[in-house]
């Protein structure tokens, strides 16, 4: 397992008996006796503790007849240069990491055993002032605020102190109905609770918003012309667009505590290029300024020291710096990826020579924000072990045991689910791996009449290799041992069903309809292909169950419109194959059929006398690729444009 990750490989003294519930042990916490600025957040982990072993001590005797082994840590101790469950640092981020540490231990009796004192004793050091998280709120899917609280509680047991939700228009400005309009934005109010939940697990919540490019949502409306330099790109050089921007400012930062913000400029294209920063502009950066650099397409960790080292030429001698979880234009996080490009980075900036204090992982729903988020904790899990040691690499077992105690999840199956998106051989991860493909997302969304892509994978058993993906993940949903949350995997094992009868099938159809065997063409449509169109229906109402629960609905008209198309396309396809069945089989004289399509070749065909998507010969276009390819639901979805 250490191989598939990239991570050294030590003994996990605890086996595989502890993830038996039967061995749970029960942790009491005695809340009026902890710190003051624990005792706000205490109730809250207790309340999304995956496995419920944590109990307030005043609910005790709810417990009596079934707690035979229970512990306890007290959080006391001044303030010191690393961390343990007997004497910490009482910021409470260290705090509830310590509470996230005993909770993988618990999950065996075994850890109260002399054999196992290194889990409840030990010290470790924070590598960063600040290790967070910045989630994508803008690519329609808008959090409800019982998922920030949620995530917000996985952050603390985590050790993570800080978050930002990244919203380019999807929060409340007063006086511009149309910013965010119809896209589910956050009320002064909400954000507030947000702020204040936090607060309480002693994470920062630290405002996100873009004041130059990425605002194609509000400039695409005719109200905000005067602002536009082009389709994205707010108008430089305009006392309007700076008065706006002040606006911006100050209605994002107003709900929260923190007294920073993240002002996103990238990506402001206009007509020059490979303009170098003149001497000028590098010294007119306020001093109160500081970059991030953001990279999470590279597993080398030279890579990422070099640029550091560019941000602090340019000025900025304790850049930030920003890796990223694999989740953008996919339906599940790309976890191995994201775990060698997450450490890269993370290992770069522990060296204290390029001054990084301060760190996140970004969380992107690029692409309609398809991905299941949550499928990101295990990169969090991963991210968060590397900011509390200065080794380059984590400890797989202990990983394995933070991910599972504090999540309810088995760490193994949620990365084996990354499988949808690499080929039957798997995808190879070196130093020139600059990207992972999304394999599944453009299986589903490829045209099925058309298939004009299945030329790439030709030669691959995609068939087999997604229904072995869905029987495995189907199997671990039905063992409940490891936590509900394992129910997340639904979403991989539905999208591996439906690519288990999706793939291949057009090619199987048009040799039936070539040879002629319109038996075996009315069994395929019978069968396979209505099998995968209750699938897919299956696949589109999880898909939207999940959604609702976790974003407001605002967004999810997107996906549905994606979900729909293809729904119609297999049922033109059915309907296709059937009339022309029906059509061909009426004649079953084989001199009446040649003399009836002599009749055709001189007056015109019958509409359902040929399927001309199924006469069409397909062309290989990404020489070389074959499946390795990252691709957006346009490209995918037809080889037409739409004018």
């Amino acid at each position: 397992m250490a191989n598939d990750y990239g991570m050294s490989q030590s003994k996990d003294i605890l086996g595989s008996s502890y993830s038996d519930p039967s061995s749970n042990i029960l942790i009491e916490i005695d809340i009026t006796t902890a710190p003051v600025e624990l005792q706000d957040g205490l109730p809250k982990i207790i309340k999304h503790a995956p496995h419920k072993n944590i109990v307030s001590n005043s609910i005790m005797q709810d417990y009596s007849n079934e707690c035979t082994w229970k512990t306890s840590r007290k959080i006391e101790g001044e303030p010191k240069g690393g961390i343990g469950l007997n004497g910490f640092d009482r910021r409470s981020p260290t705090a509830f990491r310590a509470l996230g540490c005993l909770m993988s231990a618990a999950r065996d009796i075994r850890a109260l055993s002399d054999e196992c004192g290194d889990l409840l004793n030990f010290t470790e050091k924070s590598q960063f002032d600040t290790q967070g998280v910045m989630i994508d709120c803008s690519r329609n899917g808008v959090l409800r605020l019982e998922s920030i609280y949620f995530l917000l509680c996985n952050m603390a047991l985590m050790g993570l102190n800080m978050l930002q939700l990244y919203t380019e228009d999807t929060y409340e400005v007063e006086g511009e109905p149309l910013f965010g309009y119809l896209r589910g934005k956050y009320t002064r109010r909400e954000l507030s609770l947000v702020d204040d939940y936090a607060f309480d697990l002693g994470i920062e919540v630290i405002p996100c918003i873009q004041t130059l490019g990425h605002l194609g949502q509000i400039l695409q409306w005719p109200q905000y012309a005067y602002l536009r330099d082009n389709s994205e790109v707010l108008l430089a050089g305009s006392e309007t667009t700076y008065d706006f921007i002040e606006k911006l400012i100050q209605a994002a930062s107003g709900p929260f505590r923190s007294n920073k913000i993240h002002l996103g400029m990238d990506e402001g294209y206009y007509d020059e290029k490979n303009n170098p920063a003149s001497t000028g502009l590098v010294e007119g950066i306020p001093d109160n300024i500081e970059l991030v650099f953001w990279d999470y397409y590279h597993t080398s960790s030279d890579i990422y020291a070099q640029k550091l080292q560019q941000h602090r030429d340019l000025g900025c001698q304790q850049p930030w710096i920003a890796s990223g979880a694999w989740t953008w234009s996919r339906f599940w996080t790309a976890l191995p990826f994201t775990f060698e490009s997450v450490r890269a980075s993370t290992v770069a900036a522990k060296n204290r020579d390029y001054g990084v204090r301060n760190s996140f992982i970004t969380i992107w729903g690029d692409e309609g924000n398809e991905c299941d988020i949550y499928s990101s904790l295990p990169a969090l899990c991963y991210y968060a072990q590397h900011c509390y040691t200065d080794s380059e690499e984590v400890d797989i077992p202990v990983l394995k045991r933070a991910f599972e105690g504090i999540c309810g999840a088995s760490f193994d199956d949620w990365v084996f689910a990354s499988k949808i998106d690499d080929p039957p051989g798997g995808t190879a991860i070196t130093s020139r791996t600059h990207f992972t493909p999304n394999i599944s997302k453009w299986l589903l969304w490829e045209d099925p009449f058309l298939s004009f892509l299945s030329p790439q994978y030709a030669d691959e058993d995609l068939e087999s290799h997604y229904g072995s993906i869905a029987t495995h993940l189907f199997g671990v949903i039905e063992n409940k041992t490891l936590g509900m949350l394992n129910d997340r995997l639904e979403l991989p094992a539905r999208v591996a069903l439906v690519l288990s009868l999706k793939c291949h099938l057009r090619q199987r159809l048009v040799e039936a309809y070539k040879n002629q065997q319109y038996e075996r063409l009315y069994d395929l449509a019978q069968g396979r292909l209505s099998r995968l169109r209750e699938e897919v229906d299956r696949l589109w109402r999880y898909h939207r169950d999940i959604w609702m629960k976790m974003y407001k609905p605002f967004g999810w008209e997107i996906l549905e419109l994606r979900y729909g198309g293809l729904r119609t396309r297999l049922e033109t396809m059915y309907d296709s194959i059937m009339a022309h069945v029906e059509c061909r089989t009426t004649l079953k004289d084989q001199e009446m059929l040649q003399d009836r399509e002599e009749e055709e070749e001189e007056e015109g065909a019958d509409v359902h006398w040929t399927i001309p998507e199924f006469e069409e010969d397909l062309e290989c276009i990404y020489f070389g690729s074959r499946t390795n390819m990252l691709l957006d639901y346009t490209r995918v979805v037809s080889p037409s444009r739409p004018g």
